[in-house]
């Protein structure tokens, strides 16, 4: 994904569009991460508090 990206964008943007590209590639890899991470150990936070 950060290489198709950085080649459009680089086209387009020029250096900036490289800084554009990982920060879009790094927080799609963010909210994959959280997801998954949120599938494997529920947190805490994200349930109600049942007293």
């Amino acid at each position: 994904m950060n290489i198709a990206l950085n080649y459009l964008l680089i086209k387009a943007n020029g250096a900036i569009g490289a800084a554009q590209a990982s920060t879009i590639t790094n927080f799609v890899n963010l909210l994959m991460v959280w997801g998954l991470s949120a599938r494997v150990y529920p947190m805490p936070w994200f349930q109600l508090s049942k007293k």
